[in-house]
């Protein structure tokens, strides 16, 4: 589970040629378009990691034992 790397990096280029995407003077538009749909796309990774988290919890609880008895089954755990 998780995210095992780094989302920054360092780039350079020389001597490069750039290029007009899109319609000019709109960069900005773009740009929180994109922020936009990265963040909601970060969130749903968080939700779908705590999900994942929640089911693994669940399994271990159903197979640990405490005293002869499922941890799942203690009223402390039960109620999730």
């Amino acid at each position: 589970m998780g995210i095992h790397a780094s989302p920054t990096c360092t780039m350079e280029y020389s001597d490069a040629v750039g290029f007009l995407i899109g319609e000019p003077n709109a960069g900005m538009r773009y740009m929180f378009t994109m922020m936009n749909t990265a963040r909601l796309s970060v969130g749903l990774s968080g939700l779908a990691l705590g999900e994942a988290a929640y089911q693994a919890a669940r399994a271990y609880a159903a197979e640990r034992e405490q005293g002869g008895v499922p941890i799942s089954q203690y009223p402390d755990v039960s109620g999730c």
